[in-house]
């Protein structure tokens, strides 16, 4: 399963990219033949079953009779939602096309949604706890797990790509609070890959109908140092969302996308808050928010035999994903500031005295579900604490939608300049 197939049901329409992905690493996808039952009145199962393709039929005690058809507005909803279960569930067309996920692992993914009064805020009906508490059988694996991912990341033994020299050289550069145009353009003239993408970012629709360059220089100059140093920072960091091996390729690709997008509404947000920071650091505190995931999808697909049963506990697990992002980025060196924008930019709650990167990126999550879950209105947006602490002119009406309209904007700019 991807993304994309899973969205159409309700339960996950709304999450935010990473906990789609997530969702569709753990959805198992079944055919099923005519007859078979897939749970009886009465059960106390733990998985949910989503209906792709066929006809279910659900029979109550009382003799109630519903037809389930793929596609119709009951099929974006679990079979017979409740526990213990009301209806038994019967295959009734010649096949079926099932797909099912843990129950506690759609609560925890739900649990994300940082929104009272949705209507599957309480989409629990097995009694849940904690995924690494539900799992107490399975600590020592997990530690071990935890242990052996960590060392990975410092011995580089993990299918994840890190910057090479010239990449360093350019990285360097552009970090540079006070960097001189010409230096950046010697810098991205080292890599033809770069240079290339950055002219062609120059002669996008983006511009208007202006003349095409082709030069780096001439794509610096038009582009100005801001955005140059936005693009050069994405482009640098791109090579790490991805991998030669094909059962990563596309993990990772959904990955990049959700990255880059929370990385460019950061910018927006960074760029009219009261907070001002370089523009690189905006871009890379958003980029890599979620690096966790990536390690935790890449060293399951090293050891698969010995973590598959765990893998759902795992995956699920915020907790895991920030140690395991936390452990890489010190291990890359990555300012501590990013860090904690790692550690705590889903703390919708947190209570400091001053604004930092971290409130940025706070708002930013929340702007793009805003742009998903079709019930977050503004007004919730605005009386976040860290939206506060931004500085934000609390008498524009209009604040927000123009930061969703901007932001938009560069994430068709950005989205463009990698297209192969």
């Amino acid at each position: 399963m991807n993304p994309q197939q899973i969205s159409k049901f309700e339960p996950f329409h709304d999450l935010d990219e990473q906990s789609k992905i997530v969702a569709a690493k753990l959805m198992v996808l079944n055919t099923v033949k005519k007859g078979v039952q897939l749970f009886d009145v009465g059960d106390e199962d733990t998985l949910e079953y989503f209906l792709l393709d066929g006809e279910v039929e659900l029979v109550a005690t009382d003799g109630v009779t519903k037809r389930i058809l793929a596609g119709d507005s009951a099929a974006k909803f679990p079979l017979a939602l409740l526990r213990p279960r009301k209806f038994s569930a019967k295959v009734i067309s010649e096949n079926a096309q099932l797909m099912n996920i843990e129950v506690d692992v759609l609560r925890q993914l739900r649990g994300t949604i940082p929104v009272i009064g949705d209507s599957f805020s309480a989409f629990s009906p097995v009694k849940s706890e904690s995924i690494l508490d539900s799992a107490r059988s399975g600590t020592d694996a997990i530690r071990k797990f935890l242990i052996g991912a960590s060392n990975a990341i410092t011995e580089n033994r993990l299918t994840i790509s890190n910057f090479d020299n010239v990449s360093t050289t350019i990285y360097k550069v552009i970090q540079d609070k006070d960097v001189a145009l010409d230096t950046v353009t010697s810098a991205v003239q080292l890599d033809a890959a770069i240079s290339a993408k950055l002219i062609k970012s120059a002669n996008s629709a983006f511009f208007g109908g202006m003349p095409k360059v082709d030069s780096v220089r001439s794509a610096v100059v038009r582009l100005g140092l801001d955005l140059t140093i936005q693009l050069v920072t994405v482009m640098v960091v791109k090579e790490v969302f991805d991998s030669k091996k094909e059962s990563l390729h596309e993990a990772m690709r959904a990955l990049w996308k959700s990255s880059l997008k929370l990385a460019t509404y950061s910018v927006v947000v960074g760029r009219r808050s009261s907070v001002k920071l370089q523009q690189g650091q905006l871009l890379l505190a958003g980029l890599m928010c979620d690096i966790g995931l990536l390690v935790i999808i890449a060293y399951l697909d090293k050891f698969p035999a010995t973590m598959n049963h765990l893998s759902e506990q795992i995956l699920s697990s915020a907790k895991i994903k920030k140690k395991l992002g936390k452990n890489l980025l010190l291990h890359w060196k990555f300012p501590s500031s990013i860090i904690d924008a790692l550690e705590n930019s889903d703390d919708y709650e947190r209570d400091v005295d001053n604004a930092d990167l971290c409130d940025i990126v706070c708002v930013a999550r929340l702007l793009i579900r805003m742009t998903s879950y079709r019930k977050l209105p503004a007004g919730e947006i605005t009386e976040l604490p860290a939206f506060k602490r931004l500085g934000f002119d609390a008498n524009n009406p209009n604040l927000v939608q123009d930061i969703l309209e901007e932001a938009r904007t560069y994430v068709q700019l950005f989205t463009g300049a990698f297209d192969d």
